[in-house]
């Protein structure tokens, strides 16, 4: 079954409080448990299984599919979707109807954008799991949506992957600019992700943004690879650690990385300025 018909089904047909027993037989507690809001132990047991990779068991969504609901074609649906139903279907169940409503409505607008919503359903399976408020769930993926957007308007065509490590970056407090200047300092052909992995760990340890992207364009165009940026970020942590100011850590290791890959006898030149460099 397609998930839009899932949703359908949970969002539209069996709203909360509606009388469902009525139309299937069963209990109220059954069929909105198994499509609306699991109990406790059912849905402990499904985001167990979800954060393992997959849905609980088959034998756990059981308990909320008693054979005896199974009856009409609707009803056999509902039962064959169980089997389908993914990791965020699954959390997105367990929320008020409101909650849903806000999200998938966040979700499918990002993905008509042609924009990866998988960052966005990634957060409502972990905020699902770690029990944390529906409207914190909602403030967070819209602000996952909005580094999204955010990312895209700077780089203009980009992988998935370069768009939800750009986003990230954007949500860690890294000016779209930055990500362009960023992008600009890479050879043509060589995806942008990992740089932008690095920009974002920098910006959560506190090194300005303008000051990390600086850093990571110079040694882009001094030929670093992501091993080398990867190496050049953990240097970066240890001297945080040890009470360095975060722009003297980031811009004291760039200068470390090039005068090693400075020829003996080269004399020191002062950095090109990239497209965006002042």
């Amino acid at each position: 079954m397609s998930r839009p018909l899932l949703r359908l089904i949970s969002h539209s047909l069996v709203p909360a409080g509606t009388p469902v027993g009525a139309l299937f037989g069963t209990s109220l507690g059954a069929w909105r448990g198994a499509f609306i809001r699991p109990p406790a132990g059912v849905r402990a047991a499904a985001l167990a299984g979800v954060l393992a990779g997959g849905l609980a068991p088959r034998s756990a969504r059981a308990h909320a599919q008693p054979a005896e609901a199974a009856r009409g074609p609707l009803g056999a649906a509902l039962r064959a979707g169980a089997d389908t139903l993914d990791a965020y279907d699954a959390a997105l169940a367990g929320l008020p109807r409101d909650a849903r409503t806000a999200l998938a409505a966040l979700v499918d607008s990002t993905r008509a954008a042609g924009l990866p919503a998988a960052p966005l359903e990634r957060k409502v399976v972990e905020g699902v799991a770690k029990g944390a408020d529906p409207a914190r769930i909602t403030q967070i993926v819209r602000a996952v949506a909005a580094g999204l957007r955010a990312a895209r308007g700077a780089l203009g065509a980009a992988s998935d992957a370069e768009l939800e490590a750009g986003g990230a970056a954007v949500q860690a407090g890294v000016p779209p600019d930055e990500l362009r200047r960023v992008r600009a300092s890479l050879p043509r052909g060589r995806p942008a992700t990992q740089a932008f992995v690095i920009l974002t760990d920098l910006a959560r340890r506190g090194v300005p943004p303008g000051e990390g992207a600086r850093a990571v364009a110079r040694l882009v165009r001094a030929g670093a690879r992501d091993a080398d940026l990867a190496q050049w970020r953990a240097e970066v942590a240890t001297d945080l650690a040890a009470g360095v100011s975060p722009a003297a850590a980031a811009s004291g290791r760039t200068d470390t990385f090039l005068q090693a890959r400075r020829p003996a006898g080269a004399p020191v030149v002062a950095p090109t300025p990239g497209p965006l460099d002042p």
